[in-house]
């Protein structure tokens, strides 16, 4: 009986990097390793796009374990194939992208950030999403999570708005105060400053 139940186990854990390799000689390849980029991310995109939203963690890990210098290009053919099958059902899609990005990251752990923006390249709207799933698979590499993703926006944002007004958020006597977030008018609706 325990033969027999290992015999079905094995095939299904096997199953994607099987899949993979046979679109990779497909593609022209002879091997994952010798594919080339293109030929790779290519058969990976196709195998993606036949599974089910429910298996594209599985098959992006066993790709990221075979090509790990790929990983982010993988995930990013990942998140589009994922975002192709649920784009109706944020929640889920978030979901889905949540565990591909995981999955990438524990099989390719020093990729983080590149998967993590790579993820994002593929479908902006669900920054959030990908931000915390990569935080939460890489805690150690949350900073240059944050500031790959996030970082260059906020701060060209926080540099345009110092460049345009004086007294910013970079601008002023540098203390937090309602008056540095004033309109042009400089009136401050504040109860310590009421007027008559």
């Amino acid at each position: 009986m325990f033969a027999f139940s290992a015999l079905l186990v094995g095939p299904s854990m096997a199953a994607p990097s099987e899949e993979i390799l046979k679109a990779v000689i497909v593609s022209g390849s002879v091997s994952n390793q010798t594919a080339t980029l293109a030929h790779f991310v290519r058969a990976f995109g196709a195998v993606a796009m036949r599974v089910q939203p429910r298996e594209l963690p599985n098959y992006t890990a066993s790709a990221v374990r075979s090509r790990p210098d790929l990983a982010a290009k993988i995930v990013n053919a990942a998140v589009l194939a994922a975002t192709a099958k649920t784009k109706s059902n944020r929640p889920l899609l978030c979901s889905v992208v949540d565990r591909i990005i995981k999955a990438a990251i524990e099989a390719n752990p020093g990729a983080a950030v590149e998967i993590a923006q790579s993820a994002v390249e593929a479908n902006p709207e669900l920054r959030d999403c990908i931000i915390a799933a990569s935080i939460l698979a890489a805690p150690d590499q949350k900073l240059a999570i944050l500031e790959a993703i996030a970082g260059s926006s906020v701060l060209a944002a926080w540099s345009h708005h110092s460049s345009e007004e004086t007294e910013g958020f970079f601008g002023g006597s540098g203390s937090i105060s309602p008056a540095n977030f004033s309109s042009s008018e400089g009136s401050v609706n504040s109860p310590e400053q009421a007027g008559p």
